[in-house]
């Protein structure tokens, strides 16, 4: 096995505005695809499309990890349809994204797509210039998909990336002695 070492951290630079294709990209882990070349052979979905939000989870409970894996195992997609989805989750995810991914398609050709790393910084810094520094790295589950770019996103936060019990699969490049961030494998001579 080889031994874990810090992944190098760069600056965080001020977001710009998420566009279309950007939904699009983040529908793609939920088994939605419009027409275009964001599909299930160039994108595949996580192994469930399965959505949580306030309508159908309590989200003030929390953790929603131990319901996704169980659903992983059998592939549950968003919904049979956009709108059986939509009434399931209370979002309005657009026609456009029918057919909905099967359960069949998410086993067959799912990944893991919706347990990532994403960057914790200190949003008041954002006020004093257009680059931050990144803090840490967090694990966190993509809860839902979102119906426009203008829309919020919801994450269930899992703990520090770097945490050797996470969830999330190992990302980024090896950094030297110094270095912070999540752990990824490293092969030493």
């Amino acid at each position: 096995m080889p031994p874990f070492t810090r992944a190098t951290l760069e600056p965080l630079r001020l977001p710009g505005i998420m566009g279309n294709a950007a939904a699009r990209a983040w529908n793609s882990r939920f088994g939605l695809y419009q027409s275009g070349p964001v599909n299930l052979n160039t994108a595949p979905p996580d192994r469930t499309g399965y959505a949580y939000t306030g309508v159908n989870w309590d989200a003030s409970a929390g953790n929603a990890l131990g319901d996704f894996l169980t659903r992983r195992g059998t592939g549950d997609s968003y919904g049979t349809t956009v709108q059986a989805g939509n009434a399931l989750t209370g979002l309005s995810i657009s026609n456009a994204y029918n057919p909905t991914t099967t359960p069949a398609q998410h086993l067959a050709s799912g990944a893991d797509r919706r347990l990532v790393v994403t960057p914790i910084v200190n949003c008041g810094e954002w006020t004093t210039s257009n680059t931050i520094p990144i803090r840490a790295w967090a694990c966190v589950l993509m809860l839902h998909p979102i119906a426009h770019p203008s829309d919020i996103v919801y994450l269930e936060y899992l703990g520090l990336s770097s945490d050797p019990a996470s969830p999330c699969a190992t990302s980024g490049s090896v950094g030297g002695p110094g270095s912070v961030g999540p752990l990824v494998p490293a092969l030493v001579q």
